[in-house]
């Protein structure tokens, strides 16, 4: 065959020429993002870690009817981080090869105790930006001074060597 020639929800029905037998169909869709949220992680981690944060982007044919959209290596989305306690890492868009409903995983990590709002955002081609914030914390180790060399037990006082102190809304 010379191609195939389609219209937007129509079924496509590809043959072998040599054996009509073997044939498949689909339906082609072209549509565009409707919506981008993070999944649930982990989001806080050691100063010096990394954290893995999975996106997942979406299309609505239909009101009410999400559908995972899992090529965001073809999409020109932006990132951007609300200050410098995190670092952004690296983008993993393997072209569909990710779980279940995620499209692309953002690492970051922590360079600074504290917290940072990671925005990832997407302009249509009718100007709507959609977005996905997730909040990021970083935190330095606790270390226990008293007491320095005895166990622990439930009725003994403890203190911890310079912890950060923050209340954090995650």
């Amino acid at each position: 065959s010379s191609g195939i020639n389609a219209e937007y929800g129509e079924v496509v029905t590809a043959s072998d020429a040599k054996n009509v037998d073997n044939f498949g169909s689909a339906k082609v869709i072209v549509a565009e993002l409707s919506g981008l949220t993070f999944l649930p992680s982990k989001v806080e981690t050691l100063v010096g870690s990394s954290l893995r944060l999975n996106l997942a982007a979406f299309i609505e044919l239909e009101p009410g009817t999400k559908l995972p959209f899992t090529r965001c290596d073809l999409v020109p989305l932006v990132y951007s981080l609300s200050n410098d306690l995190f670092v952004l890492e690296k983008e993993e868009n393997a072209g569909g090869d990710l779980a279940q409903g995620v499209c692309s995983i953002i690492t970051v990590t922590g360079a600074r105790p504290g917290s940072s709002l990671l925005r990832v955002t997407y302009t249509t081609s009718k100007g709507a930006v959609l977005s996905a914030t997730i909040v990021v914390a970083a935190y330095l180790p606790l270390t226990l001074t008293y007491p320095s060399h005895t166990p622990i037990t439930d009725t003994r006082l403890v203190s911890l060597a310079d912890p950060v102190w923050r209340s954090w809304t995650l």
